[in-house]
């Protein structure tokens, strides 16, 4: 987790959760970002605010109401997978 949020920073200024599970993009911004992610994995949310925060999007961190819910999907390497997507 640490390591992967001083990868994260190094490419996302500004935003403390590139992990935080809600993204909200207008129409254009989707239409233009979505297609040229090329990270499928975990880390895709690093390359979607990076590629946003080149391109000039505004980016804005907003407190939501979360509840967790049991099942995650994130085992003992997801970090490491998510780590080697940025460095890939």
């Amino acid at each position: 987790g640490v390591v992967f949020a001083a990868l994260a920073s190094t490419c996302v200024r500004g935003v403390p959760d590139t992990q935080c599970g809600f993204k909200l993009l207008s129409r254009r911004a989707a239409r233009e970002l979505f297609p040229s992610l090329q990270i499928r994995g975990w880390a895709y949310d690093v390359q979607l605010l990076a590629l946003a925060q080149a391109r000039g999007y505004r980016i804005a961190s907003v407190p939501v109401a979360w509840r967790d819910v049991e099942g995650s999907k994130v085992t003992p390497l997801t970090p490491l997978q998510m780590a080697a997507d940025l460095v890939a």
